[in-house]
């Protein structure tokens, strides 16, 4: 985990992340990061507008049942 221990940054060391996911060399793992910007909710809210909302097939839709078929629509 090359050292990272954010349960011990608490709120001390705000921004800092790190990431470990398939795809990533594990050298990279310890590269530093900091996220200080985070976007607004008008920013979000813009993304979403346009992000692609494909149907679910009906397979999926039954397989959910109530939950789906009542869901938020955005």
């Amino acid at each position: 985990d090359a050292g990272a221990r954010p349960e011990a940054w608490e709120n001390r060391k705000p921004g800092y992340n790190y990431l470990v996911a398939p795809g990533v060399d594990e050298e990279r793992y310890a590269m530093k990061a900091r996220t200080f910007d985070p976007p607004t909710d008008e920013e979000i809210a813009q993304v979403l507008a346009h992000a692609p909302r494909p149907p679910a097939d009906p397979i999926t839709a039954a397989a959910a049942g109530e939950a789906y078929a009542n869901r938020a629509r955005y």
